[in-house]
């Protein structure tokens, strides 16, 4: 865990930003867990704000796992990451995006989970109200990216992406998505891209 003091100079405030890229390994996530309650003990509880984002490599609940009910390995590794969040009396920041950050991009076996995520004390909260992050696709990782803003997020008519199955058994499906795909000019992974398609 990288662990950076900030002074926000609009408001003159400080704060702290810890940066995670977690283990794979359980056991050698629970060094980052104590890290995480050292910090919040020491420094971050003395009323500063506290922001830490990045990979955990960790699920918060079963819901973060797309296929929870098929595997047993994950369990004590979210019951572990659900103790150390609630011992550093940490929430997830708003965010804006889609609820799994992390794809294993096998067509076979697919599985998503919420690794990456961005969590704050309340003393962030109350330094910073209107704060958020957006997840969005793009570049070369299986992980979303992760972008913080300190301002309140833009009201709109923005709608998610949603997708209904039973279009896929209709007879002519694969004839008109061909069709669309191969006139349609080549969109690169971005935000934009999204709404264009």
């Amino acid at each position: 865990m990288i662990t950076v003091w900030w002074r926000y100079k609009s408001m003159g405030d400080t704060f702290l930003c810890s940066f995670i890229y977690a283990s794979n390994c359980p056991i050698e996530r629970r060094e980052l867990w104590r890290e995480m309650e050292f910090i919040s003990e020491s420094v971050a509880g003395t009323t500063n704000p506290w922001i830490i984002q990045g990979d955990f490599n960790a699920a918060l609940t079963k819901q973060e796992h797309s296929r929870f009910t098929d595997t047993r390995s994950d369990r004590s590794s979210i019951r572990d990451f659900q103790n150390v969040v609630l011992s550093c009396d940490m929430v997830d920041l708003a965010q804006v995006g889609p609820c799994y950050t992390w794809s294993n991009s096998q067509d076979d076996n697919p599985i998503s989970k919420k690794l990456d995520r961005v969590m704050v004390n309340s003393f962030w909260l109350q330094a910073f109200p209107q704060s958020y992050a957006t997840f969005e696709s793009g570049g070369v990782s299986d992980h979303l990216r992760i972008h913080v803003l300190l301002r309140e997020a833009p009201q709109g008519n923005m709608k998610p992406f949603k997708f209904f199955t039973h279009t896929t058994s209709h007879p002519r499906f694969l004839e008109v998505v061909d069709r669309i795909w191969n006139q349609t000019a080549p969109l690169y992974h971005s935000r934009s891209a999204l709404q264009l398609f």
